[in-house]
């Protein structure tokens, strides 16, 4: 466990400080804590971003990954993602869309893992690990979503949420979010805190 947190800190802040440098500038920060489909536990978050690029960095006491997007319009983003979770390592192309002023979302992600996450042991041999399909409908304060989910060889899995923003200022803002996974039947929830630097 200890070799796991380790790895996964000096990964966040390789991440953190290779990009920090020249134009890349600081955009968000945040701090959460639950469970979503995606993230377990006290899970820290910061974003940085230079022009048409922006990375996000996640770091819990499973996970820490970095996902780089590229914007190509103002409505398509596409890019790399690569992280640890369970101190396997995993890589992933991630793409998504913004349509009708944000009022639609979609998230399409699917990657690889080097070794099986659940039972920690690594190889070199990729196989497939995740496929995670979203779709959302927001408004300025509320977003509910559906995605569909494959893990491994386990079976799909169906994620229904809902997500409520509390905006206190133009920089902070706070959430409370719930959620449900039909194959599993297991209720989810989650709730945290940002700062935007913009």
């Amino acid at each position: 466990m200890k070799t796991s947190i380790c790895s996964m800190v000096l990964f966040f802040l390789f991440t953190i400080s290779i990009f920090s440098q020249k134009d890349w500038k600081f955009s968000s920060i945040s701090v959460s804590t639950g469970e979503t489909s995606l993230t377990k536990g006290l899970t820290f978050s910061g974003s940085i971003s230079s022009e048409h690029k922006t990375i996000v960095a996640d770091l819990n006491a499973e996970l820490g990954q970095a996902l780089l997007f590229y914007d190509f319009s103002d409505h398509f983003s596409v890019g790399p993602t690569i992280g640890f979770y369970k101190n396997v390592l995993w890589f992933a192309p991630i793409a998504s869309t913004s349509l009708f002023n944000s009022h639609i979302k979609t998230l399409h992600w699917g990657g690889w893992s080097f070794g099986n996450s659940e039972t920690s042991k690594n190889e070199t041999k990729a196989i497939f690990m995740f496929s995670y399909q979203q779709i959302s409908i927001c408004t300025k304060s509320l977003e509910v979503s559906y995605a569909l989910q494959h893990y491994y060889r386990f079976s799909p899995e169906h994620i229904f949420s809902l997500k409520r923003t509390i905006n206190f200022n133009e920089n902070l803002s706070a959430f409370v979010s719930g959620g449900y996974m039909k194959t599993a039947q297991k209720y989810l929830w989650a709730m945290g805190a940002s700062y935007n630097f913009n």
